[in-house]
């Protein structure tokens, strides 16, 4: 009966929101969204009114600096508090748009963590090419349920 049963979830936002505030967002990963919008604007405002002298220039690095601080950063933060969609079906395992074979799977963990005071039950997933999720479990969820079908289609539960 197990071996058809497919689960589909969106994290729950109090999961996500509290996981946000626990892990805060990569330093580097944000310089980098920065620096990509700085560039992407400045050469945008370029390619509409070619500066003629330095004054120019420093008009648009000022006017592509100001968007790109205010879209990385409240961005970045708004990212990371989105909901990850998650399906587990026959063959593989989908976390928004990708998609991962049971094959590809190395180990998996269905346990609760401690988040913000509050207990969440989780899908901890190990990739074999070493990436690593903690997925929130919905409330329709049967954490025994995901454990033995997850079982059943080779991953390694620890």
């Amino acid at each position: 009966m197990l071996r058809n049963q497919h689960f589909h979830w969106r994290e729950p936002l109090v999961f996500t929101g509290a996981r946000a505030r626990t892990k805060p967002v990569r330093g580097r990963f944000v310089l980098f969204l920065f620096l990509f919008l700085f560039v992407a604007f400045a050469f945008a405002f370029i390619v509409i009114d070619r500066p003629d002298s330095a004054h120019d220039l420093g008009i648009v690095a000022l006017f592509s600096f100001v968007p790109a601080l205010l879209v990385a950063y409240p961005g970045m933060w708004l990212l990371a508090r989105l909901p990850k969609f998650v399906a587990v079906e026959e063959r593989c395992i989908t976390i928004g748009r990708m998609i991962y074979p049971f094959s590809t799977m190395e180990s998996a963990v269905v346990t609760t963590v401690r988040l913000d005071g509050k207990d969440f039950p989780v899908l901890n997933l190990q990739t074999k090419g070493r990436q690593s999720y903690q997925l929130g479990l919905g409330q329709n969820v049967d954490a025994e349920k995901l454990a033995t079908v997850l079982a059943q289609r080779g991953v390694d539960l620890q």
